[in-house]
């Protein structure tokens, strides 16, 4: 009559076993979800970081011989030197600004890894709800979701065991 009843019921190491497992199953897609958007986001401030750095060679670099010549030509077009000097360093100027704000522009399309930050609350709205401790009921897994959803949206791709509980190979 026991032995019906303990075969039944999980014993609660088995629960924290359980409970450790999903647990390491949800940060380890966490870790990948996170690692995947973020990979976007550094390639594009790797280019805006790119482009100031471009921009600030340009300027230092370039105006000490290229600004000679240009002032020059300028002189002998019948600018005065100091004018001619002035007007070169200003071009110089000009581009490296140019330069600069198409980086800013770069730098300010990049946004947080939204999905990632959803994936996470939706976890921790999910086993809060499987705890009772509010939050959404715990009456599926996030990979029970509705039509269009795809495999990045969800847990799908973490091993089930039949209790829907990602599964973790020891």
């Amino acid at each position: 009559m026991g032995t019906a009843n303990q075969t039944s019921h999980r014993t609660v190491q088995q629960l924290v076993d359980d409970a450790m497992s999903d647990v390491q199953a949800i940060i380890s897609h966490e870790k990948a979800l996170a690692s995947a958007e973020l990979k976007s986001s550094g390639i594009k401030a790797g280019i805006g970081a790119g482009l100031i750095g471009g921009a600030l060679t340009l300027l230092f670099f370039s105006t000490i011989p290229l600004s000679i010549a240009v002032a020059e030509l300028f002189v002998r077009a019948g600018m005065a030197r100091w004018g001619a000097y002035l007007l070169t360093w200003g071009i110089s100027v000009v581009v490296a600004l140019i330069l600069a704000g198409v980086a800013v522009l770069v730098l300010r399309r990049i946004s947080p890894p939204r999905r990632t930050i959803a994936a996470a609350k939706e976890t921790i709205a999910h086993l809060r709800g499987r705890a009772g401790l509010g939050g959404q009921p715990a009456t599926g897994h996030p990979t029970e979701q509705g039509p269009g959803s795809t495999a990045a949206d969800s847990w799908s791709t973490v091993p089930r065991t039949s209790d829907s509980s990602p599964a973790v190979k020891a």
